[in-house]
């Protein structure tokens, strides 16, 4: 576990380009094995509450994607996933399609 953390500390920008010489007195390293659990579980806890904001920001994403394609009218879930970029293969419609798709997205 000392080894992980220091690997992770020492990839820290401040350290970058220094010995260990140079760092040897400044860095910090927790003496004790509980140091290091408290540090890797409060890691983990952040790490979870991060997840959870990134998951919560996703699903924001998704429901304001619904909302403007819901004011547009477009209810075609074809041309929902082309707009959104789901599962797209453009090359099988035929070009005059795709102009007038984007000709009624755009009125």
């Amino acid at each position: 576990q000392l080894r992980r953390y220091l690997v992770n500390y020492l990839k820290l920008p401040q350290w970058k380009g220094r010995s260990w010489d140079d760092i040897k007195n400044v860095a910090i390293i927790p003496a004790e094995n509980s140091d290091l659990n408290i540090f890797f579980e409060t890691e983990h806890q952040r790490r979870l509450e991060i997840q959870t904001l990134l998951d919560e920001v996703a699903q924001i994403d998704a429901e304001i994607d619904e909302k403007v394609l819901d004011l547009y009218g477009i209810t075609e879930p074809s041309d929902r996933d082309r707009i959104l970029g789901n599962n797209v293969n453009l090359e099988e419609e035929e070009p005059e399609n795709i102009a007038d798709n984007l000709t009624s997205i755009e009125t």
